[in-house]
């Protein structure tokens, strides 16, 4: 399933590098225990492309989060930023 591309999609994104950044998880890293090719994540982790809902899926259980903390946190940073 695509998520498609909605006012959260970019924050999404920022919410995601963030954590991953924050952890000090590396792209090349992020790609390799979730599956995701290296340059899908770059293209998502950029907001060109909308995470599928079985990346963030893979993505909250690398950051040892939930998907759904994860989509509020972007839904709160879409409405900040309108």
């Amino acid at each position: 399933m695509v998520i498609p591309m909605t006012p959260t999609a970019p924050p999404l994104a920022a919410v995601i590098a963030g954590h991953l950044e924050s952890r000090g998880i590396s792209e090349q890293t992020a790609a390799a225990q979730t599956n995701i090719p290296r340059t899908t994540l770059r293209r998502r982790l950029a907001g060109v492309q909308p995470f599928t809902a079985d990346e963030v899926f893979a993505l909250s259980r690398l950051l040892n989060t939930t998907a759904s903390k994860l989509w509020r946190e972007a839904e709160q940073t879409a409405r900040t930023a309108a």
